[in-house]
């Protein structure tokens, strides 16, 4: 959300949000999000989604949709694809 309002979470059930409502002054008004849907629907896109599935996972022990282990993968191709940028050669890529 950035200038626009804000979200926080305590790391458990507690997913909050705000966006500014009014402008003025030292503070802004801001108003709720309703944020409960995310935690009732079990594949919901962007940020709420994820963290959902996080905390899901965190309390079933299940492996969640999006993993590091396959972030390491995706930067493996990155930094592939810019040293054969550099190189003008094929670069194999591993992990």
């Amino acid at each position: 959300m950035g200038s626009q309002g804000t979200a926080t979470w305590d790391g458990g059930d507690d997913l909050r949000a705000q966006v500014v409502a009014e402008t003025g002054g030292f503070q802004s008004v801001l108003d709720d999000v309703d944020l409960s849907t995310p935690a009732q629907t079990p594949k919901v896109g962007g940020h709420a989604g994820v963290i959902a599935d996080f905390v899901r996972c965190m309390r079933t022990g299940e492996i969640p949709e999006t993993i590091c282990t396959d972030n390491v993968k995706s930067l493996a191709m990155v930094l592939g694809a810019i040293e054969s940028a550099e190189t003008g050669h094929r670069v194999p890529v591993t992990w």
